[in-house]
């Protein structure tokens, strides 16, 4: 007879294997994750609930991560081992009112439930005495910072966030066909950067079908005038200046002009249809008469002006 169908090898495996996994929550019960950022310190329980908390709280960040009066600076996660009791007892203050639902979901975070942070709810820095920092992010407005710390985590990128994130690729890359393609959303500012795709795919023709030539057709020069563009874009609507926030600079150079056009729309009659063509780009000798949004004007490499409107 075979060990595993015998009465009392069945017993001895299935007392050790429950002595083991009470140990191993007994331990994991005694741990804690605590996210460390300049507003404070949040602190979860090792529990499906807490984890459920942690990853809401995470997301939260991630959705405010391009917010330059919300950014969190730098994000270091700890595992505090056997706080005190006062300590234990502040544990996922973050939730308000704990939903049934959440509980019995098997969604990664909290949807059903009230939460939320505030400063009563941050701890200080004293609890993480003793705890050992196992990941550590710096939430600068940059594309690989932004990708690793949502890819690290699990987390979700909205519809905004994409495109800043995208923005921020093409100031540092160029622009790239497969930005187009729509994978999580789509990328509103493609009509401002089509006709440079238009240009770039004739150049990318061109050098196939003179394999020989060492001449670029002019890929470098428009390559160059979408990383200008998308620049402008980042700094004039998201303040965002070479992977830092802009808001501390003169007013002189943070283009005022932009929201002031927001808070004061253009107007046109009820029975004229609203344009369905997003702006696109026209010769430096062509003025708009009264451009709904402003984009800023983009320089080529022979240093002459070419006017968005």
């Amino acid at each position: 007879m075979r060990p595993a169908r015998r009465k009392d090898y069945k017993e001895y495996i299935a007392h050790n294997e429950q002595g083991r996994w009470k140990e191993f929550m007994q331990e994991k019960g005694s741990k804690y994750t605590a996210v460390a950022t300049d507003r404070g310190v949040m602190l979860f329980s090792q529990t499906r609930i807490g984890e459920k908390a942690l990853h809401t709280y995470l997301q939260e960040c991630a959705d405010n991560y391009f917010h330059p009066m919300k950014s969190t600076g730098m994000l270091r996660i700890y595992e505090v081992s056997s706080p005190t009791a006062d300590v234990a007892a502040k544990a996922d203050n973050y939730i308000d009112r704990l939903s049934r639902r959440d509980q019995r979901s098997d969604s990664a975070g909290l949807r059903y439930s009230r939460y939320g942070t505030d400063p009563d709810k941050m701890l200080s820095a004293d609890v993480l005495i003793g705890a050992v920092c196992t990941e550590k992010y710096d939430m600068r407005p940059d594309f690989h910072d932004f990708d690793r710390f949502t890819g690290d985590n699990a987390l979700k990128t909205d519809r905004k966030n994409y495109e800043i994130t995208t923005l921020l690729y093409i100031a540092e890359n160029g622009f790239a066909d497969h930005l187009a393609a729509d994978y999580f959303h789509p990328f509103d500012r493609m009509a401002d950067f089509r006709p440079l795709a238009e240009k770039l795919g004739d150049t990318m023709r061109a050098k196939s079908e003179n394999p020989q030539s060492e001449h670029d057709f002019g890929y470098a020069a428009l390559q160059q005038e979408a990383k200008v563009l998308a620049r402008d874009m980042l700094e004039s609507d998201y303040h965002i200046r070479d992977g830092e926030f802009a808001l501390g600079q003169s007013a002189g150079k943070m283009l005022p002009s932009v929201p002031v056009l927001r808070q004061q729309p253009v107007l046109r009659p009820a029975e004229a249809p609203a344009p369905t063509n997003r702006p696109t780009m026209k010769p430096s000798g062509t003025v708009a008469q009264q451009p709904v949004r402003r984009v800023p004007s983009v320089k080529s490499s022979r240093g002459k002006g070419h006017s968005v409107s």
